[in-house]
């Protein structure tokens, strides 16, 4: 969330606004009279008198008196000054005013704005509910209301609309997703990678923990026949339901174990392993045009968890630095990060 601080302007009675209703001399007075300083000619009758300054009415309410930047009629009285510009009190907060996406009030003071530009009192910061997966608040029209995902997350119709669930449609995602590592130069040549979509009970099951916090996870099988390498075998699954955008992310995380499997060593520290998987998912995404691209790695990006994240920073400093290939090939010789990374 960005947080920002917005002071709504509102003048009051100010003395050069009033406008001043005063009759004219009579004819033959002493006194020099009175010329418009719009026109320039004699004043006869009433007048207005404005910011030291007078008028035929007429002059004054066509060309000189100040107008509503919303609806354009004459300013009278007290109004509203807002970053230079006047405004009737209701147009103002009509049209102009800075609203609350949550409760629909005038925002005055800290404010908090989220990923899709949605703006909202600091204080809803507690009692906001956004979606697990694009991180929209339930108040935002393309959020809709929302709906459990699984015990702690909720997911937005939007995103939900776009959930993988068909075996069929995982794979053909997961092949995309290769295809674009490749396009990157991460390549797999003709390595047969299984696929399964799994319930978050089967991947809980799978990885011998709470699968809440992840998306995926692959198993490696090594066939030896007379001590001798005969068969390598991967197979990948991915959590059923998740948005298109985060299947291909997760696909992609896991194709890049696959590669760590077939050219690095064991012993690769864990932090270069999954900072270098979520490396590899942003190069993926990277080749969309998809604002929600965007978001799923900033998400990453910001993720505070020791091996995810300072794990994805940490190579993502390296090999936008120093290139792809060099990350990819210190990692086929090494299996620490190098020396300021």
């Amino acid at each position: 969330m960005l947080k920002c601080s917005h002071r709504n302007r509102l003048a009051g009675v100010i003395a050069s606004g009033v406008l001043v209703l005063v009759l004219a001399m009579a004819a033959g007075s002493a006194e020099v009279p009175l010329k418009c300083d719009y026109c320039g000619k004699q004043i006869a009758g009433q007048y207005v008198q404005y910011e030291n300054k007078y008028y035929h009415q007429e002059c004054y309410h066509q060309h000189v008196a100040p107008k509503c930047a919303v609806c354009g009629k004459t300013l009278e009285g007290e109004w509203v000054i807002y970053e230079g510009k006047n405004y009737h009190q209701r147009c103002y907060e009509d049209s102009v005013a800075l609203r609350c996406s949550v409760c629909g009030g005038i925002i005055d003071g800290e404010y908090l704005i989220d990923h899709w530009g949605n703006k909202f009192h600091k204080y809803h910061e507690s009692e906001v509910t956004q979606c697990a997966f694009c991180g929209r608040l339930f108040s935002d029209p393309l959020a809709g209301r929302g709906h459990p995902f699984d015990r702690k997350r909720q997911i937005c119709e939007s995103c939900s609309e776009k959930a993988v669930s068909n075996e069929g449609l995982g794979r053909m995602l997961l092949e995309e997703a290769r295809s674009r590592l490749a396009s990157a130069g991460i390549v797999f040549k003709h390595e047969k990678i299984k696929f399964e979509l799994v319930s978050a009970d089967r991947l809980s099951e799978l990885a011998g923990r709470d699968s809440e916090n992840h998306f995926g996870l692959t198993r490696y099988e090594r066939t030896r026949y007379l001590g001798l390498l005969e068969n390598r075998e991967s197979t990948i699954y991915v959590l059923t339901g998740l948005p298109r955008l985060h299947f291909i992310s997760a696909a992609a995380h896991e194709l890049m174990h696959v590669w760590l499997f077939l050219n690095t060593r064991q012993d690769t520290e864990k932090q270069l392993v999954e900072g270098s998987c979520n490396y590899a998912a942003t190069l993926v995404l990277r080749q969309y045009n998809d604002e929600l691209a965007g978001y799923v790695i900033k998400q990453m990006d910001d993720e505070p968890d020791l091996t995810y994240g300072e794990g994805f920073r940490r190579v993502k400093k390296m090999a936008d630095n120093r290139g792809v290939e060099y990350w990819l090939q210190h990692l086929r010789l090494d299996p620490e990060f190098p020396i300021g990374y």
